[in-house]
Protein backbone atom coordinates (compact mmCIF):
# COMPACT_ATOMS: atom_id res chain seq x y z
CA UNK A 1 0.00 0.00 0.00
CA UNK A 2 1.72 3.50 -1.32
CA UNK A 3 0.65 6.01 1.26
CA UNK A 4 2.93 8.32 -0.30
CA UNK A 5 0.22 8.59 -3.47
CA UNK A 6 -2.78 9.47 -1.57
CA UNK A 7 -0.71 11.94 0.71
CA UNK A 8 0.44 13.50 -2.56
CA UNK A 9 -3.30 13.88 -3.94
CA UNK A 10 -4.79 14.95 -1.01
CA UNK A 11 -2.25 17.78 -0.66
CA UNK A 12 -2.68 18.38 -4.65
CA UNK A 13 -6.61 18.59 -3.76
CA UNK A 14 -5.61 21.24 -0.26
CA UNK A 15 -3.13 23.15 -3.08
CA UNK A 16 -6.26 23.60 -5.42
CA UNK A 17 -8.51 24.27 -2.76
CA UNK A 18 -6.62 26.83 -1.81
CA UNK A 19 -6.10 28.52 -4.84
CA UNK A 20 -9.80 28.44 -5.40
CA UNK A 21 -10.63 29.89 -2.17
CA UNK A 22 -8.21 32.67 -3.01
CA UNK A 23 -10.02 33.49 -6.65
CA UNK A 24 -13.22 33.47 -4.55
CA UNK A 25 -11.84 35.90 -1.71
CA UNK A 26 -10.52 38.27 -4.76
CA UNK A 27 -13.76 37.77 -7.08
CA UNK A 28 -16.07 38.65 -3.77
CA UNK A 29 -13.85 41.23 -2.76
CA UNK A 30 -14.02 43.14 -6.15
CA UNK A 31 -18.00 42.56 -5.92
CA UNK A 32 -18.13 44.39 -2.67
CA UNK A 33 -16.59 47.23 -4.30
CA UNK A 34 -18.14 46.91 -7.45
CA UNK A 35 -21.52 46.94 -5.55
CA UNK A 36 -20.57 49.97 -3.26
CA UNK A 37 -19.52 51.87 -6.26
CA UNK A 38 -23.05 51.27 -7.91
CA UNK A 39 -24.58 52.31 -4.67
CA UNK A 40 -22.68 55.64 -4.50
CA UNK A 41 -23.61 56.14 -8.40
CA UNK A 42 -27.30 55.50 -7.27
CA UNK A 43 -27.18 57.83 -4.49
CA UNK A 44 -25.58 60.75 -6.44
CA UNK A 45 -28.08 60.08 -9.09
CA UNK A 46 -31.16 60.10 -7.25
CA UNK A 47 -29.70 63.51 -5.28
CA UNK A 48 -29.34 65.13 -8.84
CA UNK A 49 -32.69 63.87 -9.92
CA UNK A 50 -34.07 65.84 -6.56
CA UNK A 51 -31.78 68.67 -7.42
CA UNK A 52 -33.45 68.97 -10.88
CA UNK A 53 -36.90 68.28 -10.03
CA UNK A 54 -36.61 70.87 -6.92
CA UNK A 55 -35.17 73.66 -9.71
CA UNK A 56 -38.24 72.65 -12.03
CA UNK A 57 -40.62 73.19 -9.47
CA UNK A 58 -39.50 76.27 -8.76
CA UNK A 59 -38.98 77.13 -12.14
CA UNK A 60 -42.71 76.43 -12.78
CA UNK A 61 -43.89 78.35 -9.38
CA UNK A 62 -42.02 81.42 -10.39
CA UNK A 63 -43.04 81.36 -13.84
CA UNK A 64 -47.19 80.73 -12.81
CA UNK A 65 -46.47 83.66 -10.32
CA UNK A 66 -45.44 86.05 -13.10
CA UNK A 67 -48.09 85.13 -15.65
CA UNK A 68 -50.70 86.20 -12.45
CA UNK A 69 -48.18 88.99 -12.00
CA UNK A 70 -48.49 89.94 -16.29
CA UNK A 71 -52.34 89.41 -15.98
CA UNK A 72 -52.76 91.55 -13.12
CA UNK A 73 -50.80 94.49 -14.59
CA UNK A 74 -52.08 94.06 -18.02
CA UNK A 75 -55.82 94.65 -16.27
CA UNK A 76 -54.58 97.82 -14.17
CA UNK A 77 -52.87 99.30 -17.89
CA UNK A 78 -56.53 98.49 -19.46
CA UNK A 79 -58.27 100.04 -16.24
CA UNK A 80 -55.68 103.18 -16.50
CA UNK A 81 -56.76 103.59 -20.24
CA UNK A 82 -60.34 103.71 -19.52
CA UNK A 83 -60.32 105.86 -16.80
CA UNK A 84 -58.07 108.14 -18.95
CA UNK A 85 -60.60 107.60 -21.58
CA UNK A 86 -63.32 108.43 -19.79
CA UNK A 87 -62.01 111.57 -17.89
CA UNK A 88 -61.20 112.90 -22.20
CA UNK A 89 -65.16 112.73 -22.12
Amino acid sequence: MDLTKDNVEVEDLEDKYDEILGKYKIISEDYKDQQSKISELVKEQDANTFLEDSLLFKFRRFTNMMSESCLVQIIAILFCIVVILLLKL
